[in-house]
């Protein structure tokens, strides 16, 4: 009996180190999808002149468009109000999520020359907050697996 308890400790640690490698690789997926999103709008803004509506009904993403964010454009919203309304269906980390709420909620308030750079900004942001999570994905996951193999490891001593 107790060798099926180890047992069980050890396929709960595997499954709780498996989910935090699928947050991972949300969390960075969803990242590049605002990152590829905001740098298609900027193009599309600066070229021809396009309003989020417009923009978000020839726009496709699956993560995106999973979230609820391109539907709330298309129905009308301005950004901030589709950003916030769909914010707790993305993996997005607080650095990501500060560009996007600071460039979102600046939307509106200026000529072409400052919405672009007040895109600029929060793409630099986003592009560093991207390097870092791609940059340091294997580690964070190596990092977790260790941890949770030697807490896994302690309690099957425990338990035997």
């Amino acid at each position: 009996m107790t060798y099926i308890g180890a047992l069980i400790v050890i396929i709960a640690v595997l499954v709780a180190w498996r989910g935090y490698c699928r947050y991972l690789c949300e969390e960075l997926g969803d990242t590049r999808a605002f990152l590829r999103a905001m740098e298609d709008y900027r193009e599309k803004m600066r070229c021809y002149l396009r309003s989020p509506t417009e923009w978000a009904g020839q726009y496709f993403d699956d993560r995106l468009g999973r979230c609820g964010f391109l539907r709330h454009l298309t129905d009308g919203a301005d950004f901030i109000t589709a950003y916030r309304e769909s914010r707790g269906g993305c993996y997005i980390s607080d650095k990501t999520d500060e560009a996007l709420e600071s460039c979102f909620s600046a939307f509106g308030e200026g000529d072409l020359s400052s919405e672009l750079e007040n895109i600029d900004t929060a793409l630099s942001k986003i592009r560093r907050e991207e390097k870092e999570l791609s940059d340091g994905i294997g580690n964070r996951k190596k990092v977790a697996g260790a941890l949770l193999g030697a807490c896994a490891v302690g309690v099957v001593i425990l338990i035997i």
